[in-house]
């Protein structure tokens, strides 16, 4: 650990831990509350302190490191942090599904779409219909790809939060 922790910027180390309590390669790997009582356990040194400051930033059930990523940038840029993969209920196909994303309270989500939801013909027809289910139970779907510019898809969420009522 201490040779990993040592290379590790904040967001990598926020990924890394995101990555334990993931549901991403097999996971989860580690409870929320063991990985807790694990890293204020180890020793006081500067090795460590990287994965101490990403603590309370470690999320469970995050399906990708981007959708980290995602997440921080969000928080950076003083938006309100999302659910991570929230369970959502969708009248139109009778099934809950879960946005990479979400601010249930003003029925915006937000889906990283990785390079496989475009080369992937089902994959793609997949996205296509949830959305479409998401859109038709109200909800507003931000898709963020890798090649967007962070103050595109930043806006993007900032003004379809504020059309449904949030104030900064």
């Amino acid at each position: 650990m201490a040779q990993i922790a040592a290379e590790l910027n904040f967001r990598e180390a926020v990924q890394l831990l995101d990555g334990l309590l993931g549901t991403w390669n097999g996971g989860p790997k580690v409870e929320h509350a063991k990985l807790k009582s694990f890293i204020r356990e180890l020793p006081q040194s500067r090795t460590y302190r990287t994965l101490r400051k990403a603590l309370p930033l470690t999320r469970s059930g995050v399906q990708s490191p981007r959708e980290t990523s995602l997440r921080l940038e969000i928080i950076r840029a003083g938006l309100p942090e999302p659910a991570v993969n929230p369970r959502v209920y969708l009248p139109s196909i009778g099934e809950y599904r879960k946005p990479d994303l979400a601010w249930e309270e003003y029925k915006v989500c937000c889906e990283y779409e990785g390079i496989h939801h475009m080369t992937d013909s089902q994959q793609w027809s997949s996205d296509i219909r949830r959305y479409r289910a998401f859109e038709a139970a109200g909800w507003t779907v931000i898709r963020v790809t890798k090649s967007m510019p962070s103050a595109e898809y930043l806006q993007a969420i900032r003004d379809a939060l504020r059309a449904r009522g949030w104030k900064p």
